[in-house]
């Protein structure tokens, strides 16, 4: 990560190649199932967006954004006000990546089944 809090591209390569590795080492049948969105984008810094390019030059040299959330303040809530990346529970019938695309909706309006803005991928 750069001073000014950007990470640069090789950084967020290594972290994708790190995140498709992991193995979660809990017993997931024991317990509550929940999923979260880690939505990035590159902004561009050499030129306004209309004007970006076709090739993915702009990628190089843009600044990696990642959205978190701050949690409202809810006494009866133990993360209340904390920093945290959209998600919640799965529904009994619902997998996770389905989970992770309803509660980004319901949390802070991004339907990330907009193929159209959006690419998924998930681990």
């Amino acid at each position: 990560m750069e001073e000014n809090g950007t990470i640069d591209a090789a950084a967020l390569l290594e972290f994708m190649d790190s995140i498709k590795s992991f193995k979660p080492s809990l017993n997931r049948s024991a317990m509550n199932r929940s999923a979260v969105s880690l939505i990035f984008r590159v902004r561009s810094i050499e030129q306004e967006e209309k004007d970006v390019p076709d090739s993915n030059d702009w990628l190089k040299t843009g600044v990696l954004e990642l959205l978190y959330i701050k949690r409202a303040i809810n006494p009866k809530d133990r993360w209340s006000g904390q920093v945290a990346f959209p998600g919640g529970r799965s529904q009994p019938s619902e997998t996770l990546i389905h989970t992770a695309i309803r509660e980004c909706y319901e949390e802070i309006g991004i339907n990330l089944n907009d193929r159209t803005k959006y690419a998924v991928s998930y681990t």
